[in-house]
C-alpha cells in the first residue's frame, strides 16, 4: 500500500496545488497551534508544503513525505519560507524521529489518506511533548451515528484515488492522551473539519 501512494501521489504532485486550494482553511488551522520563535513543529504527510507559508519566522520544522514527487515540491517550498524547515523522506506512521520532541504537529490532508489513520496519530501523538498541541485539517464522517450509506458505497473509490471518507474522529481517538481542544466546520459546508488536540 505504502508503494501506491508512493506512486499515486507523485503523479498528482505536478497539479495538486492547483486543485487542492485550502490556503484560508490551512492558515486558521496553523494559527490555532500559537506558534512562536523557538517551538518545534513536526509536518508529516506535509504533500507539496503548502503549510509552510503559514509558519512564522523563527520556527523550526520537520516536514516529510513518502511521495518522492511530492517530495520535490516540498524541498523547493522549504528554501521559500520563513521558518526554518528541514525536508526528510518520512512515512507518518513511523517517522524516526524522538518521542515528545516537538511543540507542535500539522496532520493537515493526511489522515484520511494514510492506510492505517489510527497509526498515523499515535505516531504523531508520540513526538509531541506533553501539552504540545496537534492541527488537525480533514474530512471525518459525523460522530455518534452509523456512516451514512453513501459514504459506506463511495469510499473503495476515492480512497484508490485519494482519500477514505469514512473515517470518524471518535474512533480514531479513543486510549491516546489527547484533548480535543476545539473542532470546527472548516471548508465545504462542514465536510472538511479543523480541529485542535492538546497532548496529555
Amino acid at each position: 500500500m505504502a508503494g501506491a501512494l508512493k506512486r499515486l501521489y507523485s503523479l498528482y504532485a505536478p497539479f495538486y496545488d492547483g486543485v487542492v486550494r485550502m490556503h484560508g482553511a490551512r492558515r486558521t488551522a496553523v494559527e490555532t497551534l500559537e506558534l512562536a520563535a523557538g517551538d518545534r513543529v513536526v509536518i508529516p504527510g506535509a504533500g507539496t508544503g503548502a503549510d509552510l507559508r503559514h509558519l512564522p519566522a523563527g520556527v523550526r520544522a520537520v516536514a516529510g513525505d513518502i511521495s518522492p514527487g511530492m517530495l520535490r515540491r516540498l524541498r523547493s517550498r522549504a528554501g521559500e519560507a520563513t521558518a526554518a524547515v528541514e525536508v526528510r523522506e518520512m512515512d507518518a506512521r513511523s517517522t524516526g524521529l524522538e518521542a515528545g520532541s516537538f511543540d507542535a504537529a500539522i496532520l493537515h490532508l493526511i489522515v484520511a489518506v494514510v492506510p492505517e489513520p489510527r497509526a498515523c496519530l499515535e505516531e504523531t501523538v508520540r513526538l509531541v511533548r506533553p501539552g504540545g498541541r496537534i492541527s488537525i485539517l480533514d474530512k471525518f464522517a459525523p460522530d455518534g451515528r452509523p456512516v451514512a450509506a453513501w459514504r459506506r458505497v463511495l469510499d473503495p473509490l476515492t480512497r484508490r484515488v485519494a482519500t477514505s471518507i469514512i473515517c470518524r474522529l471518535e474512533d480514531l481517538l479513543p486510549g491516546l492522551p489527547v484533548e480535543v481542544r476545539s473542532r470546527e466546520p472548516a471548508a465545504f459546508g462542514g465536510f472538511f473539519e479543523r480541529i485542535l488536540l492538546e497532548r496529555l
